[in-house]
């Protein structure tokens, strides 16, 4: 593959889908054998890896070390939690319970829970939850009917719970997978980053490198340039 058939083709992030949060609720991720598919729910007929909403904050979480944070978020159908995880925190921010805002971000999933990954959060005006919510109406009608919620569990009055919680939601192989996005930025050049030199860059064993490889492609994460050179999306 020459230099002209790698820009010609579409790198693009998936598009962002506006949606209840209800409609994620008894939902599975599901995973394309193509190298290049992020995972997806299928909803509205739609592969759906990211989505775009507005909702208010009800609880926020951050361990001491400031290595996991979580929101809580409400859109009046359901709940939904947003957890970021080392650099990641920063995209928080100093949002509160109570704020209303933005988020665009990918849908993951853990443990049997569905949750989000942020890529942007922003504070919105209270006008805009509400406006939000006349537009879904149009876009999907009323909200599915959602029996659990996240708000019967009280993390701040349950530390211990909490703790133990953040170990399973956490991915083991989390910090490792850091690892390899870190060395990829580091060593992104116009033509991306070579294979070779992020597996010895990472310090990982080259087998266990190459499968979280192999996992940030299908999740869409990174993607390839050409067959030994790698890019963050």
């Amino acid at each position: 593959m020459n230099l002209d058939q790698v820009k010609s083709q579409d790198y693009s992030r998936a598009s962002t889908h506006k949606l209840w949060i209800a409609s994620l609720h008894n939902q599975s991720l599901q995973k394309e054998q193509a190298e290049f598919s992020p995972a997806y729910v299928q909803l509205h007929n739609k592969k759906i890896s990211r989505i775009n909403i507005i909702a208010n904050i009800t609880q926020t979480y951050r361990n001491e070390a400031s290595t996991y944070a979580a929101l809580t978020l409400d859109d009046s159908s359901a709940q939904i939690r947003v957890k970021a995880w080392n650099e990641d925190i920063k995209k928080l921010g100093s949002i509160q319970p109570g704020d209303c805002i933005l988020v665009i971000g990918k849908i993951r999933e853990y443990n049997n829970e569905i949750y989000l990954t942020p890529e942007i959060i922003r504070k919105q005006h209270p006008d805009w939850f509400l406006a939000r919510q006349y537009e879904l109406l149009q876009l999907h009608g009323k909200p599915p009917t959602v029996k659990e919620d996240l708000a019967d569990i009280d993390l701040a009055a349950q530390p211990a719970i909490q703790a133990t919680e953040e170990k399973i939601q956490q991915p083991q192989s989390e910090s490792k997978r850091q690892q390899l996005m870190l060395a990829i930025s580091t060593l992104d050049q116009e033509l991306g980053a070579s294979i070779t030199e992020v597996i010895l860059a990472s310090s990982l064993p080259e087998s266990e490198a190459q499968a979280i490889l192999k996992e940030l492609l299908q999740e869409g994460e990174i993607f390839k340039l050409t067959a030994d050179r790698v890019k963050i999306t």
